[in-house]
């Protein structure tokens, strides 16, 4: 079993890398050129995926919160 400190810092690396995706992906879903560019289908479904990896960052941030205490 890993130490905390080494599991602390791997969540914390999982949740920035995808906390980066999540901000380009934000700011493509938020253009102008958005729904030019992707069809309704794709749409639905890059917002689908913006929620989940919204989701997924507050469970590692809860789980990094927990081993921190």
């Amino acid at each position: 079993m890993k130490p905390n400190e080494q599991v602390i810092k791997e969540l914390i690396a999982e949740r920035d890398e995808l906390q980066d995706k999540l901000s380009k992906l934000k700011k493509f879903t938020n253009s102008e050129i958005f729904y030019e560019k992707v069809s309704l289908s794709q749409a639905r479904g890059l917002n689908m995926q913006e929620k989940a990896m919204d989701e997924y960052i507050t469970a590692l941030n809860i789980r990094i919160g927990d081993l921190t205490q």
